[in-house]
């Protein structure tokens, strides 16, 4: 979907209970972040991602997502699908809505950036803990 229109048709249709309860005259901006990403920014403390997968098996993808939620417990954000109003976590197989994570975003050839040691503690608690999810749901996972 490249269009502006169709994008706002879709969450119109599927996710109308999300943009309800926003103040009808703050501006909602789509930004197409890439080929299979858009940014539906709300306010600056609220902002949404629509994605368009390309897998065969997005209720794989998005149980995956949901058990490593699960299994971090909260102590990382994981994105995670909002319900449709049909109470489905995606539209046609296709399309899932998350809310968008805050964070800093570098360029992959920004070596300007250089973690300190406390992020990079950080860092590699977080890899340590997906290593543990991954050993221990492999078996779902395949």
């Amino acid at each position: 979907m490249e269009n502006v229109e169709d994008i706002e048709n879709l969450l119109s249709l599927h996710w109308p209970h999300i943009f309800s309860s926003i103040d009808p005259s703050t501006p909602i901006t789509l930004t197409k972040l890439s080929r299979y990403n858009w940014l539906i920014k709300c306010s600056e403390q609220l902002s949404y991602v629509l994605k368009s997968s390309q897998t065969n098996n997005l209720d794989l993808e998005l149980k995956y997502l949901t058990d490593l939620n699960r299994y971090f417990n909260n102590e990382y954000r994981v994105p995670l699908p909002i319900i449709t109003i049909k109470n489905e976590r995606h539209v046609n197989g296709k399309y899932w809505l998350y809310e968008y994570i805050h964070g800093k975003v570098y360029n992959d050839c920004d070596c300007a950036h250089l973690f300190d040691e406390k992020q990079l503690i950080l860092l590699a608690k977080l890899i340590s803990k997906y290593h543990q999810f991954l050993i221990t749901n492999s078996s779902t996972l395949s």
